[in-house]
């Protein structure tokens, strides 16, 4: 799920990561635009939490390039689901 700025997927996040599906986002200034860093850092994910753009882009397109990468952080999202929560 590729999180949206600066206003990012509140609700829609949260299903998301419920399901299992991971977020990756950037870092915002505005309540709006930290929902999914807070839900992320709940659930001790930061590395799906970016700082900038460029760092968005770029891991966006790092993990486009590699499926086990991918499947291990799927996982690691869906045991992390409840054991966070």
């Amino acid at each position: 799920f590729l999180d949206t700025s600066p206003c990012g997927g509140h609700t829609t996040a949260s299903d998301s990561l419920w399901m299992g599906v991971p977020v990756i986002t950037v870092r915002g200034r505005q309540w709006a635009s930290r929902v999914a860093e807070s839900l992320l850092t709940s659930m001790q994910r930061q590395d799906l939490i970016t700082a900038n753009l460029t760092e968005y882009r770029e891991l966006v397109v790092r993990l486009a390039q590699d499926a086990g990468e991918r499947q291990r952080i799927r996982q690691a999202v869906w045991e992390a689901r409840t054991l966070h929560s």
